[in-house]
């Protein structure tokens, strides 16, 4: 391929020899290969409020995440405690927010092991997409602590 600049000569210059060049096929950068459209769980905001967990999950991707879920999981000190569950988290479209609601009545795992929490739990790991059904542009932002204090409104 030849690439030329003032190829007709019209400018007046001290070296005219130096107005082109010629590059084969090898020196032509490939185009980049498109990155793939792929959709990225964030936790966003985190409250108990009227009688139940509220979990905010934004997609930040560029595709819809698809059903997954969020795990669960009692901490205490450095450690894992046995005690977690999961509850479902629907699709979530390319760059739109959902709230997934855990009850506080008692009635699934998930809301008794937060009505109930071990005796050394000192916060739960809010897990999004634990199981890993979703292929995501980051992984590592799908986690965050929360330091849970239940109160039981019926002895107030």
């Amino acid at each position: 391929m030849r690439i030329a600049v003032d190829g007709d000569q019209r400018l007046v210059e001290t070296n005219e020899k130096n107005n082109e060049t010629y590059l084969d096929r090898s020196q032509i950068p490939a185009p980049k290969a498109e990155e793939p459209k792929l959709p990225d769980l964030m936790v966003g905001k985190i409250e108990v409020r009227d009688g139940a967990l509220q979990v905010e999950v934004k997609n930040g991707g560029a595709a819809a995440s698809g059903a997954t879920d969020i795990w669960l999981m009692w901490f205490g000190g450095s450690r894992a405690l046995s005690s977690s569950a999961a509850v479902d988290l629907p699709s979530v479209a390319a760059g739109a927010t959902t709230t997934v609601t855990v009850s506080l009545d008692g009635k699934t795992e998930a809301s008794r092991i937060l009505k109930d929490p071990p005796k050394d739990g000192t916060r739960v790991r809010i897990y999004l997409d634990g199981s890993r059904k979703v292929e995501e542009l980051n992984e590592q932002n799908n986690d965050t602590f929360f330091v849970f204090n239940f109160v039981d409104q019926s002895v107030i």
